[in-house]
């Protein structure tokens, strides 16, 4: 009987319980006021809640991001064995007087320059690709894996003359398949055996 009451009014005091910054605090709670004390602190890991910070402007004050440098460059860059990325920021005053030579459709063309040199040598293959103006990235399929690739930025006219306006280093796209495995060998050398000089 006195134990029921003794639990009878540990749940009242449990009833009572308020909590505040992590803490309970029992109304006339006696030794129960530790023991809620000792239980909500413990999944307590020590962090704070930083909430009100997040929202903070970090650059408040400063400019927005341009939307380029108005440079004249184009990257390619090998995503997987399939496609590639492309990105460029062409400023207005490069393209306008592609413009004003009969440029009319902005384009990417794609060459396959394996084993050769473009200023001297045709490409194995080009593939054409037509964007807007506003473009500034394109995502490329790449016709064959483990070759080499460049990528240009032009202008084509209405009688299909191309107008370069940046042109991408070479880039190799890797293999679909997986590499060669040429056979280890081991050699037992002992600890004794002078190695400098030898070719192994």
């Amino acid at each position: 009987m006195r134990c029921r009451k003794g639990m009878e009014r540990r749940d009242e005091n449990l009833k009572q319980a308020t909590l505040t910054g992590g803490q309970a605090w029992v109304v006339g709670g006696g030794d129960d006021r530790s023991q809620l004390d000792v239980e909500s602190k413990k999944f307590n890991v020590g962090q704070h809640d930083d909430s009100d910070i997040i929202g903070l402007d970090v650059d408040e004050g400063l400019p927005d991001l341009p939307g380029g440098y108005d440079q004249k460059c184009i990257v390619l860059l090998p995503r997987d064995p399939n496609w590639a990325y492309a990105y460029w920021d062409i400023g207005d005053e490069y393209r306008e007087p592609l413009r004003q030579k009969g440029g009319k459709q902005l384009a990417l063309r794609v060459y396959d320059v394996t084993w050769i040199d473009m200023d001297k040598q045709r490409p194995h293959s080009m593939k054409q690709y037509e964007c807007d103006e506003l473009t500034q990235e394109w995502y490329i399929p790449v016709p064959m894996s483990d070759r080499d690739y460049i990528v240009e930025i032009g202008y084509v006219t209405d009688s299909g003359h191309w107008l370069v306006l940046a042109r991408s280093e070479s880039v190799h796209i890797p293999p679909v398949y997986p590499c060669d495995h040429y056979g280890d060998r081991f050699y037992t050398i002992s600890w004794e055996e002078n190695l400098r000089g030898k070719n192994i």
